[in-house]
This record gives structure tokens, sequence and C-alpha cells, in this order.
């Protein structure tokens, strides 16, 4: 965590970049992926999600 100027006094949360495989990139590889793999990918999100909404995190590009 930092408060440094350029966020105007609000705390923020700078993260490295992970190398990984884009989820568009396995759609078009596998137009139909297993059932079980939506699954899991809903799950991570949904949980990705609600620790987000949780933390009051503000995601910005």
């Amino acid at each position: 965590m930092d408060d440094a100027p350029g966020a105007g006094g609000l705390p923020y949360l700078a993260m490295e970049l992970l190398d990984g495989h884009p989820l568009a990139d396995l759609i078009d590889e596998e137009p139909q992926l297993p059932a079980s793999w939506v699954a899991a990918i809903g799950a991570q999100t949904a949980a990705g999600l609600t620790a987000s909404l949780n933390s009051s995190t503000h995601h910005t590009t």
C-alpha cells in the first residue's frame, strides 16, 4: 500500500502484471470448453469479484 501524491492522498496498491494465457485465446483454441472448465473459470471470477467488493477495492487501468 502507498499513499503517494499521485493518488490524491488515497492509499493504493500497485500490482505486477503476471504472465498467463488469455481466456480469449483459450476460447479460440477450444470453442466448446468442457463444462468443468467453465465452472472453474466462473468460480474463480466470482471469488475474485467477491473479494474485491468485500475489501472496497477499486480497479483502474
